[in-house]
């Protein structure tokens, strides 16, 4: 069993009403169910860290593939209500959500095809926030993309100010590093996807890494991107693919967080098979397959800390998967989830 930090051997899980009450050797009572576990491996439900999320759909198929909690980065407010009556269905993964991100006018998510609120400057900031906040979103979104009209730095400083002030995170999206030096320096919690458009210099990974903000990389997305600009000629300067997932180890090897999201349903990714070449990717960047499987369970738990329940403990839910093989030494055991269980109930 990996219960998100340790791995543990010839382990028995005892379960009652939906709840985990005990981790152990057991000898099971008459009226018991079970299951056989030999060569198998406990784990806890994945987490897709970026997504965008807009049918009750995308929730099931998240969780036919094992992932338990999807975390959405921008989407409608009227989708955000929609979808979190979902959240206690059982075939359904957990819902999180920023609602709509801090864009500029203009901005990067105002071509979704749906209104969207929008920051002019800083003044506005506080507002937006508290907006968010009554809409009752997880954390917030703020995005810096100069591809189009974007946030300057004084009105991100007061995002994270105000998101702060609310006891939300702030994840910002970026995609240059000079971008991402900037943020980091204005005490952002977190980023959604790697730059990719130079490489750190030494100095610069120090700074980052005494920040310490977690980095979502997205790099299936990332690669798909790239490619779809070299095929179309659309000039985006950006480093050898080779070179992002560089960028990835050594941030890894600095001890930065870093979580899986697959940034679903752009380019084309969906919702379910896609989070598994996200960590394929990510063991392609140095990352040992027991800190690959980190990514998708424990560090997002640390990174937003009220997933903390969605680890294997006693006294918590019975969510968990239960795969052939051992994926904390060989990631490719993903593809053979032999059961998932939500709330103690085995999903079909």
């Amino acid at each position: 069993m990996f219960d998100g930090s340790t791995v543990r051997e010839q382990v028995d899980v005892l379960i009652s009403d939906g709840v985990i009450i005990s981790i152990g050797e057991h000898r099971a009572g008459e009226a018991a169910i079970v299951v056989d576990g030999k060569g198998k491996t406990i784990i806890p439900l994945l987490v897709n860290a970026h997504a965008h999320v807009y049918e009750p759909q995308h929730l099931k198929e998240s969780l036919a593939q094992g992932i338990g909690t999807v975390l959405d980065l921008y989407t409608s407010s009227e989708k955000t209500k929609q979808l979190r009556v979902f959240n206690d269905s059982i075939p359904y993964a957990t819902y999180y959500t920023s609602g709509p991100g801090a864009t500029a006018p203009g901005g990067h998510g105002t071509q979704l095809g749906y209104p969207v609120p929008t920051v002019s400057h800083a003044g506005e900031a506080n507002r937006f926030v508290r907006d968010r906040a009554a809409e009752s979103v997880d954390y917030i979104k703020i995005i810096r993309e100069p591809l189009r009209s974007t946030l300057d730095f004084e009105t991100i400083r007061a995002l994270i100010k105000a998101s702060h002030q609310h006891k939300k995170l702030a994840i910002a999206h970026v995609s240059t590093l000079a971008d991402a030096l900037a943020i980091s320096d204005l005490r952002i919690n977190g980023f959604a996807h790697i730059w990719f458009d130079s490489a750190m210099d030494e100095e610069q990974l120090a700074q980052l890494t005494a920040q310490k903000p977690f980095v979502i990389p997205t790099l299936f997305a990332t690669k798909k991107l790239l490619q779809y600009a070299d095929q179309q000629d659309l000039n985006l300067h950006h480093l050898p693919f080779e070179k992002i997932q560089t960028e990835v180890h050594r941030l890894h090897q600095s001890q930065i967080l870093l979580l899986a999201g697959t940034d679903a349903p752009n380019l084309g990714i969906n919702y379910h098979d896609a989070l598994l070449e996200e960590l394929r990717l990510l063991k392609a960047c140095g990352l040992s397959d027991l800190e690959v499987l980190k990514t998708a369970t424990i560090n997002p738990a640390i990174a937003f800390k009220f997933l903390e329940n969605q680890l294997i403990k006693e006294n918590s839910k019975a969510n968990f998967l239960l795969v052939e093989g051992d994926p904390t030494s060989d990631i490719e055991s993903l593809s053979n989830v032999w059961g998932i269980w939500k709330s103690g109930m085995r999903i079909k």
